[in-house]
């Protein structure tokens, strides 16, 4: 079989881009060794992602680690292959390993959460905590929906101590603009005040790693939210049905008694000409 040459020896836009792990004490000579272990056998390109077992004296985004970075890239520009840079310490993004709240504890995720009240029974609030949506059931009973902050974190780059426990950062709020903000300029603009110089050479894109909008949350029963969301037109789906806020959140946590806004597909037409955010509806088409 005579295959065309490409196939046999597929140029490295083709080939894997491994995630490398950096997992332990960082050498320079062992980078550049690896570098090459993998141009040897064919990988053009690999991910440095900083990962738990690194030693505490090497901090995200510190100097040291990224001198680290330096070498690798300077060697992966040496021999003309590809690097991704991986925007967390460890995950999910949107922390920078603790940094954002550290700047800002205001900055510190949020959710949604409800109080079940009896018939009556006014909501007391603990500080930090807003009244965004109040529900009657049938039964006289009530639902408060407050925003919070949540018992959320990020898994972390170093081990407690000898281990085996891992330490975690307090998850950011990636709701709020001011905390995403935050996390950009101390990730994104430090990477890029150091490789720019290799952007869109070397360096091809950036890695996020699951970002979620409540990050790794401890509690259950709380649904994504920040303070000011309902200013935002947030478009919440409970059962596969479409709630826009109308006065009634409180159905995202329960359906007792409530009176669903619903929007069949057809209707969703008509309904993005109202909601839309940048001239871009909530299903992701322009408006026009």
């Amino acid at each position: 079989m005579n295959l065309p040459r490409d196939l046999q020896n597929p140029p490295h836009e083709f080939g894997v881009m491994p995630f490398w792990f950096w997992n332990d004490a960082l050498d320079a000579a062992e980078i550049v060794r690896q570098i090459a272990d993998f141009e040897k056998h064919g990988v053009g390109g690999f991910i440095i992602h900083p990962r738990i077992g690194l030693p505490h004296d090497i901090e995200w985004m510190s100097d040291r680690l990224l001198d680290f970075y330096d070498v690798a890239i300077q060697e992966a520009a040496r021999r003309g292959m590809k690097v991704l840079l991986y925007d967390e310490g460890m995950y999910p993004s949107g922390s920078s390993a603790g940094q954002v709240v550290a700047e800002n504890p205001d900055f510190a995720c949020r959710c949604l959460a409800k109080i079940e009240l009896t018939r009556g029974e006014e909501p007391v609030l603990q500080a930090g905590q807003n009244l965004i949506a109040m529900n009657t059931r049938p039964d006289g009973t009530r639902i408060a929906v407050v925003d919070r902050k949540a018992d959320s974190y990020i898994r972390g780059l170093h081990y407690q101590g000898e281990g085996p426990k891992e330490e975690t950062y307090p998850a950011g709020d990636i709701l709020n603009p001011d905390a995403v903000a935050t996390f950009l300029r101390l990730v994104y603009d430090r990477f890029a005040s150091r490789f720019s110089d290799h952007f869109g050479k070397t360096i091809i894109a950036m890695f996020t790693d699951e970002p979620n909008l409540l990050g790794k949350c401890r509690e259950s029963g709380v649904r994504p939210g920040t303070t000011g969301i309902l200013d935002r037109k947030v478009i919440y789906r409970v059962d596969g049905a479409t709630l826009f806020y109308t006065g009634r959140l409180v159905d995202v946590f329960s359906r007792d008694g409530a009176e669903f806004v619903k929007f069949e597909q057809g209707d969703l037409v008509r309904l993005d000409r109202v909601l839309k955010v940048d001239e871009v509806d909530f299903t992701g088409r322009e408006v026009r």
